[in-house]
């Protein structure tokens, strides 16, 4: 772990003098949006609300690179899984600091030039909770390389949570699908943008686009191309063509 540089404070007892487990974010009516779309479309509309939306390559290169903040995760779960040999139950909460490896192909974690995540993971019965709150300070990341083969600049600013999608027992390690909501900014390259969330793994990646107060949709982006989630079917877009079933 000596090339991610987490520093972790840890406030955690036995259970037999249980701290207090933190309020952590529950992006639970977050999922069941991407879940379950609302609005209704027509060829058209598919392809007005794609023409509409920011570049679903760019927003996946930029969360992707702000998922290294469950790196956080894993070193608090490494951290805890040490306290409780022996036996112990865990309970409380962990407060982790991750510097940020900055945009060039040799990180480097100097706080004050690339930033920092902190997080608050809270800790129950020996299990880290799914959900996550923290703060990305001036953090520089590196994305991966655009249609050009150059590495993209991500830079996030502001409150972040994300929900790992099951709880997690000390001493293993996260993977799987990620829920991140970013309420503060993310600069992808030379987009920049702000308020915004996302649902992905390593091979899919989903965007929430809300078409009006009331109506969204969930764009998808896979290996296959992109496609568009409304509330009655799913509908292909392939590049450069109209939307269609």
């Amino acid at each position: 772990m000596k090339r991610i540089c987490i520093l972790a404070c840890l406030a955690v007892t036995a259970c037999g003098n249980a701290a207090e487990v933190p309020a952590t974010p529950d992006l639970s009516l977050l999922r069941h949006d991407y879940d379950w779309p609302t609005a209704v479309l027509d060829p058209d509309a598919a392809d007005s609300a794609l023409a509409e939306m920011p570049s679903l390559q760019r927003m996946a290169t930029g969360f992707r690179a702000a998922a290294y903040a469950t790196r956080g995760v894993d070193g608090a779960s490494e951290s805890a899984g040490k306290d409780k040999e022996g036996g112990l139950e865990i309970q409380g909460s962990i407060r982790v600091t991750l510097r940020c490896p900055g945009d060039l192909e040799e990180p480097s974690f100097d706080e004050g030039e690339n930033g920092t995540f902190s997080l608050t993971i809270g800790v129950e019965k020996s299990r880290i909770q799914r959900g996550v709150g923290g703060r990305a300070t001036n953090c520089v990341l590196r994305g991966a390389s655009d249609s050009d083969g150059l590495p993209l600049r991500v830079e996030v600013d502001g409150p972040v949570a994300f929900d790992l999608g099951h709880d997690i027992s000390l001493r293993n390690r996260w993977s799987g699908e990620l829920l991140m909501r970013i309420t503060g900014d993310i600069r992808i390259g030379d987009l920049e943008l702000s308020n915004l969330s996302a649902r992905f793994t390593s091979e899919k990646f989903e965007y929430l686009f809300g078409i009006d107060d009331e109506n969204w949709i969930v764009a998808e982006l896979t290996t296959d191309g992109v496609a568009i989630r409304d509330a009655n079917r799913r509908w292909l877009c392939p590049d450069g063509r109209p939307c269609g079933f």
